[in-house]
Parts: C-alpha cells; structure tokens; sequence
C-alpha cells in the first residue's frame, strides 16, 4: 500500500501525553529527530499566553497514549501535571564568582557547596 500525504506529515498538535509511570502532561506535541532518533518533543506552557514554556524530549517507548485536544486544555493539563525539568535539591547552590586574582578555586563547604542533600 503507497503512503499516503498524509502518513508522511509528522504529528504536530497539541496534545496530551501520557507516558509510562502513570506521567501525564500537555502541551503542543511533535515528533523530531535528536540525535538521529525519533523522540516526541513536548512544549509545555508556563502561562497561558505560551510565551514561556519548558521543553522535553521522550523516546518513543516510553509512549503509553497520546489524546489530541483543544490549546486550551492542553494548557490545563500542563497546568496540573507538569514538574520543573529540575528540582532546587538537585541543583548545587549557586557558588560565590571567583575573584580575578586566584588562578583556580575548588567549592567546598565554606562556600555552600555539599555533595548532599540536607532536607
């Protein structure tokens, strides 16, 4: 059976997602080659005019379903249901600049650094 112009175009809309380990999130939904990979690319909004968004790369495999739906529920379930690409325990403290007269400086706990989390 010939492909179709159809079966050709990629998938670009907005959607929501929902994806292995019961994640769901909504956004505006494409495919795109990253490293000569199919992934499924999501925006994801972080107002309501789409000025500001995240984006996320997932492979296909980790696909459960996908739902085609309005921008304006996609925005509402990017609303509920997204979580930041990083979470501040994952991050270092940001670190004090280096003066210009030291060649080189190693954080350590003077400067608020801890290679562990204190909760």
């Amino acid at each position: 059976m010939p492909e179709t112009a159809e079966a050709k175009s990629s998938f670009d809309q907005f959607a929501i997602l929902e994806l292995m380990g019961k994640v769901r999130l909504g956004g505006r939904v494409r495919e795109e080659q990253v490293f000569g990979v199919p992934m499924i690319r999501i925006d994801i909004p972080k107002d309501v005019e789409w000025k500001e968004f995240n984006t996320r790369y997932f492979h296909l495999n980790a696909l459960y379903g996908i739902t085609p739906v309005s921008q304006a529920v996609a925005f509402g379930v990017a609303r509920y249901n997204d979580t930041p690409p990083a979470r501040s325990w994952e991050m270092p403290k940001a670190l004090p600049e280096a003066d210009a007269e030291s060649e080189a400086h190693i954080p350590d706990e003077s400067d608020g650094y801890t290679d562990h989390d204190d909760f």
